[in-house]
């Protein structure tokens, strides 16, 4: 049952995700998949231990990558901004931002 909830609610997300990118219940869909992501986790901790290691594993592998990605991402941000509007304080932000990010 709980595998059928997690491809409803991802085919919903890419649903309204090709629909409209911007909309905010973009993310409330992305928050579903995740919860659902962690109720399986959950499902299968109570009937395979090891195979749960694996999950955890790799749940705690994606997180620390993302924040990382994240950072890179705003640092290339900046430098497009700085590139196109010009050197201002404004402007720097997303490059500090990502350089707080990376040394965090």
């Amino acid at each position: 049952m709980i595998y059928i909830l997690t491809i409803l609610c991802l085919g919903v997300f890419i649903f309204s995700f090709y629909r409209d990118r911007r909309s905010l219940l973009n993310a409330l869909f992305l928050l579903s998949i995740v919860m659902m992501y962690l109720s399986i986790v959950s499902l299968v901790y109570e009937r395979f231990p090891l195979f749960h290691q694996i999950l955890l594993g790799i749940l705690y592998g994606v997180v620390p990558l993302s924040i990382f990605l994240f950072a890179i991402f705003m640092i290339i941000n900046g430098v497009i901004v700085l590139k196109k509007e010009g050197k201002r304080l404004a402007n720097a932000l997303p490059i500090f931002m990502g350089k707080r990010t990376c040394i965090f």
